[in-house]
């Protein structure tokens, strides 16, 4: 049995040597299936194969964290994880130490672990190219861990899921799965086989999203319940990828020449636009060029104008300068001698004042030097009498609150002795009365007396406990009795001001009041003038305003009209190119049905005597086969249905002798003895005719799949 070895004196042993030797790069597949003594040192040494592809340690039950961690982190490029039926060892945190780091897996088996729940799924959905999970006989799988697994982005898609004996799985799981996962474009999932048996999901839930599984058939019998994939799942995919690619591009060509047209079109209206562009821009330069030269001779006028008064107006100021000249030069002659004993007069009156003006300063200031000080002195004064008045109201209060809480001590005190005295006096009678008792039943009740006189001890305890709290009590009420006096003669001090201070802010309010009330006044003055000029502009405003919105309204029809125009030719070009290709493929359809009849008709049906059977001969390649040709089946007329007649038959029933759509059909042979009817299909998978005499009659409903069908006939 493979195990972690022991390290010998000798060298290792086990995994631990194969981790050590020249193979560990090279080894890519591991398969360690059923090795239940593998522990944290054999998943160390496997660790040690880097280069790991596929890793099976399905059966190893005694799995560690550590381990699933060094294994995680070294081993990148595996593939392929197989931990099936390792029991409890498997948990969310060892398949998330393992899951962490590795990107390239496509397979993981964790069937039969109950312990993992949704962080595995959560972690296993970080995986972007998972492809194939085994989660069969995993009971802690929930709908919850369905929905974290559906978050995930895989690559090319998860195709194959098992979810069978997953007890906690329901039809919400079912509808996250066909809604979260990867879809294709025509909204098809990309699972391809999906195992519900053992689930909670119904039925009902399944045939609802049949439709979403194209390339699986729906089975269900006693090992397996779900969606199996069908035959040539991938040569199924390539055709009707080809098919798309086909549609899309003739659906590209048709584009293509639509715009090709379009194109021929816009350029033809932009050479026109460019030449009337060309001819406005002509137009408008010759314009400008004019308006230019004819600015240029005005600016001259107007310079050669402004010069010439500038002149003048410099020749007149320049005599009348002279002429004043010569006035003042007379005048002053006469007024010299009296100007001067004027201004000297002046400026020793001046300096009179200047003089007179510094003596008053200096007096103004030394006045407010003595008054600045002697305030000082009078603040520094009252400080000094306010702080010796509370000294004195600090010492008559600690000396009233000493003389308190003296007298409250003699009060207790005083009242203790008097209660001790009272209850010496009842222990005193009582202790008398018992003495006469134990006189008289000393033997009889002596265990009975110590336990008694032990409770009254108690008893006195318990007694002078709660004297002495409702004492302390007393206290207290009479101590909150003067506190709350105090805390009312603060607040009436509080509302005395209150009440001041509303009076001043009534007073304050009317003067506002009044204030407000005369600048309203004048403003209402101003807002009335106001008024009358806003209308006069508003009147100006509107009329401009008008011939503005109707300038605006003919520029926007104008706009309107050659949308319109655009509008009619686009039309008309859609509607050429639509009606163009619509012609084309009418053609290209009579062509192809052309070739198609003349293909069938160099087949030749003749009669083999050996056999009795009829085969068909290809006048052409020589060719002879007992089925009937692809061509001859697609001209043969395609039948209706024979009971709606308003759709193609697909279903042909052998005792009815008629033709049948699907609805119809599953409608009329729904029960009774219609539902033992043997049918057969008129087309296959790929919508092709089928050869009626070859194709076998079915006794089954469609309901029961196709494959079934077949066993069955």
């Amino acid at each position: 049995m493979l195990s972690d070895g022991v390290d010998r004196s000798f060298g290792l042993e086990g995994l631990q040597a194969l981790g050590k030797s020249n193979c560990a790069t090279t080894m890519k597949h591991l398969n360690l299936h059923g090795c239940s003594l593998l522990g944290t040192l054999s998943l160390k040494a496997i660790a040690n194969f880097s280069n790991l592809e596929t890793l099976n340690l399905s059966g190893c039950n005694k799995l560690t964290l550590g381990g699933a961690r060094t294994v995680g982190k070294r081993c990148r490029r595996m593939s392929f994880l197989s931990l099936a039926s390792c029991g409890d060892c498997i948990s969310d945190a060892l398949v998330e130490a393992l899951v962490m780091h590795l990107e390239l897996l496509s397979t993981a088996n964790l069937s039969f672990c109950p312990k993992v729940s949704e962080r595995s799924l959560k972690a296993l959905s970080a995986c972007e190219q998972l492809q194939t999970l085994d989660l069969t006989g995993c009971t802690g799988v929930t709908d919850q861990s369905i929905l974290h697994l559906s978050e995930g982005n895989f690559s090319p898609g998860l195709c194959h899921l098992f979810l069978a004996q997953c007890c906690k799985v329901g039809d919400t799981a079912l509808s996250w799965i066909t809604e979260g996962l990867k879809q294709t474009l025509d909204g098809c999932v990309s699972l391809e086989t999906l195992s519900l048996k053992g689930t909670r999901v119904t039925t009902s839930a399944v045939k609802g999203i049949r439709d979403r599984f194209p390339y699986s058939l729906l089975r269900s019998n006693a090992s397996f319940h779900g969606f199996w994939p069908l035959a040539r799942t991938n040569d199924r995919k390539e055709i009707n990828l080809y098919h798309k690619r086909a549609c899309s591009a003739a659906i590209i060509q048709a584009r293509v020449r639509s715009r090709r047209e379009k194109g021929t079109l816009i350029r033809a209206k932009e050479e026109y636009c460019k030449k009337r562009v060309a001819i406005l821009i002509g137009a408008l330069f010759r314009g400008g060029k004019a308006r230019l030269r004819y600015k240029e001779l005005k600016r001259a006028k107007k310079l050669f104008n402004i010069s010439s008064l500038r002149l003048q107006c410099a020749f007149r100021c320049h005599i009348a300068r002279k002429r004043s000249n010569r006035q003042r030069g007379k005048r002053w002659l006469t007024v010299a001698p009296l100007a001067s004993n004027a201004i000297q007069t002046r400026w020793r009156g001046i300096l009179g004042r200047r003089k007179a003006g510094q003596k008053s300063e200096e007096k103004r200031q030394q006045y407010r030097c003595r008054a600045e000080a002697s305030i000082r002195i009078q603040s520094w004064c009252r400080m000094l009498q306010a702080k010796q008045l509370k000294l004195l109201l600090l010492c008559r209060w600690f000396t009233s609150e000493l003389n308190r809480f003296r007298s409250a001590i003699t009060i207790q005190c005083a009242w203790r002795i008097q209660q001790g005295a009272k209850v010496l006096k009842f222990l005193k009678v009582e202790f008398l009365e018992h003495q006469e008792l134990q006189r008289a039943s000393v033997f009889r009740i002596e265990g009975a007396l110590r336990t008694i006189i032990f409770r009254k001890a108690i008893q006195l305890r318990v007694a002078r406990t709660r004297k002495r709290l409702e004492s302390s009590l007393t206290i207290q009420k009479w101590w909150c009795d003067q506190t709350q006096r105090l805390a009312e003669k603060r607040m009436a001090e509080v509302r005395m001001t209150e009440e001041r201070l509303r009076a001043s802010g009534l007073i304050q309010r009317k003067v506002r009041q009044r204030l407000a009330y005369l600048r309203l006044v004048a403003l209402r003055q101003r807002r009335d003038e106001m008024f009358a000029l806003r209308e006069e502009n508003a009147t100006t405003l509107c009329r401009w305003g008008r011939v503005c919105v109707a300038k605006i309204r003919m520029q926007r029809r104008r706009e309107e009209f050659d949308e319109e125009i655009k509008r009619a030719l686009l039309l008309k070009i859609w509607a050429s190119t639509k009606i163009a290709a619509g012609f084309r493929g009418k053609l290209g359809r009579n062509k192809a049905n052309e070739c198609t009849i003349i293909h069938a008709q160099r087949w030749k049906a003749l009669w083999s005597e050996s056999e009795q059977l009829s085969f068909f001969y290809n006048q052409d390649t020589g060719e002879t086969r007992w089925d009937k040709p692809q061509i001859l089946l697609d001209i043969e007329p395609k039948p209706t249905c024979s009971n709606c007649s308003n759709y193609l038959a697909e279903v042909e029933c052998a005792d009815c002798e008629e033709f049948f759509c699907t609805k119809c059909f599953e409608f009329i042979h729904y029960g009774g003895k219609r539902a033992r009817h043997s049918y057969r299909m008129v087309y296959d998978y790929y919508e092709r005719r089928k050869d009626y005499d070859r194709e076998p009659w079915q006794t089954q409903t469609l309901e029961a799949g196709q494959s079934q069908s077949t066993e069955s006939a």
